[in-house]
């Protein structure tokens, strides 16, 4: 069997076998860490505060709506 070409965190090669036809392993398959570095790379950029401004605004709003009604006496 075959070795894969990837590399571990110390830099060493692979210990592990290849996986059908390719040359890396499962955990190696380049396929596979660009699918998840480009997830988190979409998560991160798409976090940001103007995205979160409408929801913290009507988080305000409803607060507001509350304290409102309580003076009201109707809360």
């Amino acid at each position: 069997m075959a070795r894969c070409e990837g590399k571990n965190r110390d830099g060493d090669q692979c210990k592990r076998g290849v996986r059908g036809d390719t040359r890396f392993c499962h955990v190696h398959e380049p396929e596979k860490d660009q699918a998840a570095g480009n997830e988190d790379d979409v998560a991160a950029e798409d976090l940001e505060l103007l995205d979160l401004a409408p929801i913290l605004l009507a988080g305000v709003m409803a607060v507001g709506v509350m304290l409102l009604l309580r003076g009201f006496g109707k809360w």
